[in-house]
């Protein structure tokens, strides 16, 4: 059965960010691992980690798991909806008009083609 598509999950930013964070901090992912742990982070383990940050393609650090670890070492992460717009000189965020075209276009580029 394929993975779900997560954006938190699939983001290298996060991934990048995490790691040099971990790297100034001089944690190790024993640390990282026991400290989560404290928080009922059970999933949060040396092996979990070491997968997230390696690519293995088989990572069963959770979503969850992944935006704790941002909050818990400082990494402020946020979903916006809608496209940034600026209104009267402030940041306002619209949903555009449906379309079609670049809906289906958009929409294979995250999760490939449609099965018919």
């Amino acid at each position: 059965m394929a993975e779900k598509k997560s954006i938190v999950k699939q983001s290298s930013t996060i991934k990048k960010l995490l790691k040099e964070r971990f790297e100034k901090l001089e944690l190790s992912y024993t640390k990282v691992a026991a400290e989560a742990k404290r928080f009922g982070q059970s999933n949060v383990k040396v092996e979990t980690l070491s997968r997230y940050f390696n690519d293995v393609s088989i990572n069963s650090l959770t979503e969850e798991s992944i935006i704790f670890l941002c909050y818990r070492y400082g990494i402020q992460i946020a979903l916006m909806v809608g496209k940034p717009k600026v209104v009267g000189g402030k940041i306002k965020l619209e949903i555009p008009d449906y379309d079609e075209k670049d809906c289906l276009e958009k929409t294979k580029k995250i999760f490939g083609n449609v099965k018919r």
